[in-house]
């Protein structure tokens, strides 16, 4: 993904339409507020997904744009699968998503296909950092949730 995201993002911009700006920063704007709920926290990670999903529909490169719907496709996903991450770990890659999808709005309305190429790079290196702190929390959500179930209607020695 931090290889081909760039690539994608870089060759939609000149393909992008109004109504596909219009698209981006509606994503940019439902995932601004940092609200306090789980489900609209799922909600925006969500969106952050349709952002790339947008973008990867202007470009032109079907087999490009075809593998980068299928991770993000993936990514949807794995937001379900992370909804026992705390709100906590959500607000923190959320704020770093927004800051990176509006710099990169601004870079395509000016038509700026390499500065949306580097900005792509850094957010998917920032992303991929990010995304490890959550992994570690969920893994660590999971390992006690399946210690609990372990004992589950055992009695544990005095």
């Amino acid at each position: 993904r931090r290889v081909l995201e760039p690539l994608l993002a870089a060759g939609a911009v000149e393909h992008l339409t109004g109504a596909d700006l219009k698209a981006l920063e509606r994503s940019v704007e439902v995932c601004e507020p940092f609200v306090a709920s789980l489900e609209s926290a799922l909600d925006q990670r969500h969106e952050d997904i349709h952002f790339h999903d947008v973008l990867a529909a202007a470009n032109p490169n079907a087999f490009l744009r075809c593998v980068c719907l299928i991770i993000n496709q993936m990514l949807h996903s794995l937001v379900i699968v992370a909804g026992n991450v705390t709100q906590k770990d959500y607000q923190a890659f959320g704020r770093q998503t927004v800051a990176a999808h509006s710099a990169i709005l601004d870079a395509a309305r000016r038509r700026d296909s390499g500065a949306v190429e580097q900005l792509m790079a850094a957010h998917m290196e920032e992303a991929e950092g990010q995304l490890r702190k959550v992994h570690a929390a969920l893994k660590q959500k999971l390992v006690l949730d399946s210690d609990l179930d372990l004992h589950a209607g055992k009695k544990r020695p005095s």
